[in-house]
């Protein structure tokens, strides 16, 4: 494996895009494009659980839909770390529409009222790491689900490498099990 792909294997910054920001990137241009801010009204509270690199943060912190967003983190060495791709991920960490919390994601939703948020975007590590599985259930998903304003849109990271079919169309299987409506963009 070269180099590159290495770096775009495990979502680290290389360049403008990766994998990762591709991800979001699809919702996003929905938003630009006025497809979805129109019709859903979008343009309220956001929560992404997973910081990384903060790459997806920084994407998500360029569009001026969003009047707060709560990012959720549970592990405070990510946060320190991310502060190395600064010069790449826009710092997200300095929007003043950005709260930080360091805490689990399904604590976070479970303590947030139902229908707050227009949108979630979900980007947390491999579902086969413990305690991550957690945020890849269908309890998960409903949880998020009930927190979403009529019309939300949840954006969900997968990472594939590593991933067999079966595991795969487990997770997509379980994810369209309670959102009815979905699309997938793929960077293969």
């Amino acid at each position: 494996m070269t180099p590159r792909a290495e770096t775009a294997r495990f979502g680290a910054f290389e360049g403008v895009f990766t994998p990762t920001l591709l991800t979001i990137l699809g919702v996003i241009m929905f938003l630009r494009e006025g497809w979805v801010v129109g019709q859903v009204g979008l343009a309220g509270a956001w929560v992404i659980v997973g910081l990384a690199s903060g790459i997806t943060a920084g994407a998500v912190v360029q569009h001026q839909a969003p009047t707060t967003i709560d990012l959720v983190e549970l592990e405070p060495a990510i946060v320190a770390a991310s502060h190395i791709f600064d010069e790449h991920n826009n710092r997200p960490l300095e929007d003043p529409r950005l709260k930080l919390h360091l805490n689990d994601g399904r604590n976070h939703l479970t303590l947030a009222p139902e229908g707050h948020y227009d949108l979630v975007v979900a980007e947390p590590s491999n579902p086969w790491l413990s305690g991550v599985s957690n945020l890849f259930t269908r309890e998960f998903f409903e949880l998020g689900a009930s927190r979403l304003a009529p019309g939300g849109v949840w954006s969900q990271w997968v990472q594939m490498y590593g991933m067999g079919n079966e595991d795969l169309r487990s997770l997509l299987g379980t994810f369209a099990s309670v959102f009815p409506y979905v699309r997938l963009f793929s960077t293969i």
